[in-house]
């Protein structure tokens, strides 16, 4: 007898399955998520699924033009559900405002390396069983962001920032923390074509892929200084997935 399916409104012949519902429901279940992976490659569908929830995420931003962007990339990493800190250079506070980042983080914002921590900052507080417990915030910040990081991502990178990392310099609380973590670190240039192109910039970037440091190669187009060539930060999506992506293998 043909009858109509209580959950999609289908005609069906199986009696027992259009009257228990569950078994019919898991059937159209597994038929969209068929029908959505012929769609939508594995990798791209597992990033679909796949939040930031439990991760700690630092994001350094130097300064550029682009680091106005950097604004939407901390705000979208937080609703993923990453527990985001930002490290603001002395000169990426011409672009963005210390207080800007901290309503879209909802953690205190670093910019001074010898600045102390508050004991009772909630983001900082350890539990019992978290990792890294041994280090005390409110005494070393650079050790204790570079500890907490799953991963520490720069963006924008500088060319200047680039060639200290490259060479070892830690003059400031971004470069020191970069240079005290073993989480993975990732790279978003940004900078004019020529910059980009020179070959002392180029050779900084190989001795550090070299070295496992990663990076979101700059995106080909017109750039705020007038000139048109690569250069341009990676769209910030594409910055997000591959975060997430570098996340799940940490």
């Amino acid at each position: 007898m043909s009858i109509f399916c209580t959950y999609c409104t289908l005609k069906c012949n199986d009696t027992f399955c259009c009257f228990g519902g569950i078994r019919h429901q898991l059937l159209h279940l597994l038929r969209i998520m068929a029908s959505l992976t012929r769609i939508i490659p594995w990798d791209i569908w597992y990033l679909l699924m796949t939040t930031l929830k439990g991760k700690t995420v630092v994001i350094g931003i130097t300064g550029g033009i682009a680091a106005y962007k950097t604004c939407e990339l901390v705000r979208e990493l937080a609703k993923a559900g990453a527990d985001v800190h930002v490290i603001v250079t002395e000169a990426a506070q011409n672009f963005v405002t210390p207080l800007t980042l901290q309503t879209l983080s909802n953690n205190p914002v670093h910019t001074d390396m010898f600045a102390l921590i508050h004991p009772e900052a909630k983001s900082w507080k350890y539990e019992a069983g978290e990792k890294n417990t041994k280090h005390d915030p409110r005494i070393t910040i650079h050790i204790s962001l570079a500890d907490r990081a799953d991963v520490l991502a720069i963006a924008p990178a500088s060319a200047n920032v680039i060639a200290k990392v490259a060479h070892g310099i830690c003059d400031d609380l971004l470069t020191t923390t970069i240079c005290a973590t073993k989480a993975r670190v990732v790279f978003a240039p940004s900078m004019n074509v020529n910059m980009w192109e020179n070959p002392i910039t180029q050779g900084n970037i190989k001795h550090l892929r070299d070295l496992k440091y990663q990076f979101i190669d700059p995106e080909e187009g017109e750039l705020a200084c007038g000139y048109k060539g690569v250069g341009r930060m990676a769209d910030i999506s594409k910055i997000v997935e591959f975060i997430k992506k570098t996340c799940s293998k940490s």
